[in-house]
């Protein structure tokens, strides 16, 4: 079960660089989960080509809610097959993805259906810090 997150406000226009840094930070996620069963939350992008990307990190389970960041710099990441969430056939790590238009953020668990999965995955809010750019590569004013 995967989840994904993109900004409407500036309607198909609005997209976000993941790469380098904001202000004096870099780039992160910031989020509140709770897992339980043989679940892992990671996260996944989806970037301006289309492709989705899903990341190395993990965060194990947890017994009552709990608040956690990614660092996107630390990240390695895998080319992600949205409508079967799982590993693309052949996946090898994505070196360097282009981070500078990501178009959707968000988390999976690798699990395809719910029915059967012996676990629950509880998303309480997220928080994305990077920088707000047009699909033309402009900043936003």
């Amino acid at each position: 079960m995967s989840l994904f997150l993109r900004d409407f406000q500036y309607s198909d226009q609005a997209l976000i660089r993941l790469f380098g840094c904001i202000a004096l930070y870099l780039a992160y996620f910031c989020f509140t989960y709770r897992l339980n069963g043989f679940n892992l939350l990671r996260p996944v992008i989806k970037l301006a080509d289309g492709t989705f990307l899903v990341g190395d990190k993990t965060e194990p389970e947890s017994a009552d809610w709990h608040e956690s960041e990614l660092l996107i710099a630390d990240i390695h990441w895998r080319v992600l097959e949205a409508e079967t969430v799982t590993l693309a056939r052949g996946s090898p790590w994505k070196d360097n993805p282009d981070l500078t238009q990501v178009e959707e953020v968000g988390f999976t668990d690798l699990t395809r259906s719910r029915r059967y999965s012996g676990g629950l995955t509880r998303l309480d809010y997220l928080e994305v810090y990077g920088n707000p750019v047009r699909r033309n590569g402009q900043s936003k004013p």
